[in-house]
């Protein structure tokens, strides 16, 4: 098992005042880039957890990720391509909810294969809020392009919500396919010998309610 963690780019420019906007200032540097470079072109393991704090091949406009530096995004996916390492997955947080991503076909190299999967978070959910939990429901209509729908979706319970959260649930038709926008958390399960019809990374809803699974 390889596992690559990044956090937040520490030497980007703050985007906060001007989201959806395309910077060109770089998310890692070159010593990191080419340390990262060595590790996948050398590793042997038959799994590779690539940590980013921010979402990676998300289209939300309105959420910090990697996609407002497209220069940066399009390197980590290349390289990716290139180095090919078995059994890649990206896995992210910092959203306020869950979500199963693949990477758009006009984002990959040709014959690139990527999931990423979001868990966030613990003690915060963007689906909670009788302001923000509108709003969240409304971002993930209007940006789905990069997400995987799940076999849970059209039957899968709610967990208990504040009446205002209820009531903006029913005004957007229910939470958007393959997201999750309450209180969650990821674990991933590996098997050995290795089954790929077995690995996989489970997002998991708080209480009793049943785990998304890709």
């Amino acid at each position: 098992l390889g596992e690559f963690v990044r956090g937040s780019p520490s030497r980007r420019p703050e985007i906060g005042r001007d989201l959806g906007s395309s910077h060109s200032a770089p998310v890692l540097d070159e010593e990191q880039w080419a340390w990262l470079r060595t590790q996948l072109t050398n590793s042997t393991a038959s799994a590779h957890l690539i940590v980013s704090s921010v979402q990676v091949l998300t289209s939300a406009a309105a959420v910090e990720s990697w996609g407002h530096f497209p220069r940066e995004r399009r390197r980590l996916l290349s390289l990716l391509e290139e180095t090919r390492p078995r059994g890649a997955l990206l896995l992210s947080g910092d959203v306020h909810y869950a979500e199963l991503a693949g990477a758009p076909r006009a984002a990959l190299p040709p014959g690139a294969e990527l999931l990423e999967v979001t868990s966030s978070g613990l003690t915060h959910a963007c689906g909670l809020g009788a302001v923000g939990g509108p709003l969240c429901g409304l971002q993930h209509r209007l940006f789905a392009s990069h997400r995987l729908p799940t076999p849970h979706d059209a039957r899968r319970p709610l967990p208990p919500l504040p009446p205002s959260a209820v009531a903006a649930l029913r005004a957007l038709g229910g939470p958007a396919a393959g997201a999750y926008p309450f209180l969650n958390f990821g674990s991933a399960e590996l098997r050995w010998p290795p089954d790929p019809s077995q690995d996989r990374e489970k997002k998991h809803k708080p209480a009793s309610h049943t785990p998304v699974s890709p």
